[in-house]
């Protein structure tokens, strides 16, 4: 079943109980069914966050983010906090990313961050940004079938979709069962090659950037597939916003392309 939900974006920061409650209020009072929430999010309590998650008659689909870097301990450390934290919410995906080279021993190490979130009900999600080694469909399935997709799946944001490599035809054919969740967003048209710059600030609502979201929705659809779509609106300009009012835009930006 087709299910929308509200990633960080937002101006408005979460650091105390009550100011999660009024996130959660607003994301619900948008129209989202799901929140995709941020480890700092859960305001040092994930129990206490599940709770106020399922007061205002939402889930938790996916946490973020898991970081596969060259320092072995302190990745699994995290990864465990954040397996964790999948299950105290009931996330199904920890969103991941490697912040080092892709290579035997990385591989390695993103498969027990694999085995970790397993123990806990969930899998990782893998993003392919398009400053990485990994910004193609191709090079992320590649990564995640090098440890299973029972311990990892593929994460595709429509940023990291058209600013890398990937191609409609790899859209159209990559196998469904591998594709995790999907972050949705749109861009204005780049101002520079700072990369960085570009995914952090210059995001837009959809439908009002530059990306033909339109086919990229409808090949999924077309497909039969089914399943998260994740709104994801990082823009400096949007930061501005009460968080009300950038939840508001983003579930009625966004839904009409998903036949909700």
């Amino acid at each position: 079943m087709m299910e929308l939900s509200l990633a960080p974006g937002t101006g408005f920061e979460v650091v105390t109980a009550a100011d999660l409650d009024r996130y959660l209020a607003a994301v619900s009072s948008a129209g989202f069914g799901s929140v995709s929430l941020n480890e700092h999010q859960l305001a040092g309590d994930a129990a206490g966050a599940a709770k106020a998650i399922a007061r205002h008659g939402l889930r938790c689909p996916d946490v973020m983010s898991l970081q596969i870097t060259r320092r072995e301990d302190e990745t699994l450390q995290a990864a465990r906090r954040l397996a964790h934290a999948a299950a105290e919410v009931g996330a199904r995906h920890v969103l991941t990313l490697f912040y080092t080279r892709v290579n035997e021993e990385s591989i390695d190490r993103f498969g027990r961050c694999g085995d970790l979130m397993v123990a806990e009900g969930a899998r990782l999600a893998l993003e392919m940004p398009p400053f990485s080694e990994l910004d193609s469909i191709p090079a992320a399935l590649a990564t995640v079938d090098a440890v299973g997709r029972d311990r990892a799946a593929l994460m595709i944001d429509t940023f990291h979709f058209t600013r890398g490599s990937s191609t409609w035809e790899q859209l159209e054919e990559f196998p469904l069962d591998a594709l995790g969740y999907v972050q949705f967003d749109d861009a204005l048209p780049a101002e520079s090659d700072d990369v960085m710059h570009e995914t952090m600030d210059r995001r837009a609502m959809p439908g009002d950037g530059e990306f033909d979201l339109t086919r990229f929705a409808g090949t999924l659809r077309g497909r039969g597939w089914s399943g998260l779509v994740s709104v994801e609106v990082l823009s400096a300009e949007l930061r501005a916003l009460e968080v009300e009012e950038f939840a508001r835009r983003a579930y009625e930006s966004t839904a009409p392309y998903w036949g909700l």
